[in-house]
């Protein structure tokens, strides 16, 4: 496996203030020298002009270079300039790699090329990409994808492409291409457009001149190749295309028309988050922070001793799940949501080992279904809650020297009957306490 060098790109703070001062300093043969570079890109206040030829690489399909936008500055997925971009002045393509150079990736890169008359990707020294995911571009020049290009494409947006969108002899899923100067996609021998749809083009939105597979897009004219593929579609389709928005709409038919799910490059309301932090080996600080207002799903798997780890959820709508799973000694986790009505949420601890400490914490008044389970000595757990509807809570352990507590705030009255069970009726719904498994249960 090559040795990994990740470089910053900052305006202050990082490796380097460009791709060129990156590139001068670092090129090398990567299949000698048996590494795989990385470039991470943060925000440029009026986008990063910058434009490179990477002149002096050699890559391979695994030592190579990869180009990606850091988590904190990736687009919204809506507009192209709201987090990195480029925004080149020149008259060169702004990544237009040599003929060493063959399998370059880009990942979450955006450009506004309304300064240059060149376009951002180019092939014309002889080099190529493997695959480029997550990029929007909004009024590039030329092709945006020009004949030749091979690397892969997923979950793109092109607005406004000064000629074809592409002209592709690759996998391309779930790309949307609206207003092309030319045509929105050109097909050619080794393609296969799928879940992808293209809008407004001055000439065809689809021209399929080769490949095969090609099913389930749309194109606002007749022209989508494909049984599954939908014709003629409006601007309705997509989110808020007045307002540039070009997410599919939840309501249209795109929607729930796509080879697996929707068509586009993103889907408008979907939203849902998944965090999922994956780690081995000993002293662990990890965190979930999140305010959102759709589906958000937090994951912490571990194997190891010393952790410290925490999900912390402030929602406005829909559903929440947060989990963590853990294996090895002292843990130490919590699960914090702060809910509003018409919600669910769903936290629960999973752990094999010794000395874990672990919490769930929850106000709502909506229904609550929190779980502790665990394996081994030394628990310390609880589970608090203060709400006014349905509640499941209990903790399941195997192990010596557990201390468990479940506190309730109900408004209702708690008797106890001989037969050691805690039962609360309140016109329908009743509350049952079994000492021996350690459960609350409402119906």
């Amino acid at each position: 496996m090559p040795t990994i060098l990740t470089f910053t790109i900052k305006p202050s703070g990082g490796d380097y203030t460009s791709m060129t001062t990156c590139r001068a300093a670092n090129a090398k043969n990567l299949i000698t020298a048996d590494e795989q570079h990385i470039y991470e890109f943060y925000t440029f206040t009026g986008g990063l002009n910058d434009n490179d030829a990477f002149v002096g690489y050699t890559d391979d399909a695994t030592r190579n270079i990869i180009l990606k936008v850091a988590d904190e500055s990736l687009w919204d997925g809506i507009d192209p300039k709201s987090g990195f971009y480029f925004k080149n002045t020149t008259s060169s393509a702004v990544i237009r790699p040599i003929s060493g150079i063959q399998n370059m990736e880009l990942d979450g890169i955006c450009a506004d090329g309304s300064s240059s008359t060149q376009g951002v990707i180019s092939i014309s020294n002889g080099g190529d990409f493997k695959s480029v995911n997550n990029l929007g571009f909004i009024d590039v020049a030329r092709d945006n994808f020009p004949s030749g290009f091979s690397g892969t494409v997923d979950n793109t947006l092109l607005i406004n492409p000064g000629d074809d969108g592409g002209v592709l002899s690759t996998a391309v899923n779930k790309l949307t291409v609206v207003n092309a100067g030319n045509r929105g996609i050109v097909t050619t021998t080794g393609s296969t457009i799928t879940n992808s749809f293209f809008y407004g083009s001055t000439g065809v939105d689809f021209s399929n001149q080769g490949g095969s597979g090609h099913d389930y897009n749309a194109t606002g004219d007749g022209t989508a190749t494909g049984v599954n593929s939908l014709i003629n579609r409006s601007d309705a389709d997509f989110e808020n295309f007045v307002g540039l928005d070009y997410r599919t709409s939840a309501t249209s038919a795109l929607a729930s028309s796509g080879s697996v799910d929707f068509i586009g490059y993103s889907l408008a309301g979907s939203g849902g988050i998944s965090i999922i932090l994956d780690e081995q080996g000993p002293s662990f600080t990890e965190s979930f922070n999140t305010t959102l207002s759709v589906n958000i799903s937090a994951n912490i798997s571990e194997a190891g001793p010393s952790f410290s780890e925490s999900v912390n959820v402030d929602v406005s709508s829909l559903t929440i799940q947060a989990s963590i799973a853990e294996q090895g000694a002292s843990f130490s986790e919590g699960v914090s949501a702060t809910v509003t009505p018409s919600l669910s949420i769903n936290a629960s601890i999973s752990e094999n080992g010794p000395s874990f400490i672990e919490s769930i914490n929850t106000d709502l008044e909506v229904n609550i279904s929190s779980s502790i389970s665990e394996l081994g000595p030394s628990f310390s757990e609880s589970i608090n809650l203060n709400l006014t509807k349905d509640v499941l809570a209990s903790i399941t352990e195997f192990g010596p020297s557990f201390n468990e507590s479940i506190n309730a705030n109900i408004p209702i009255k708690i008797t106890l009957n001989p037969k050691n069970l805690i039962r609360v009726k309140r016109k329908s719904n009743t509350v049952i306490i079994k000492r021996k498994s350690n459960i609350i249960r409402v119906k």
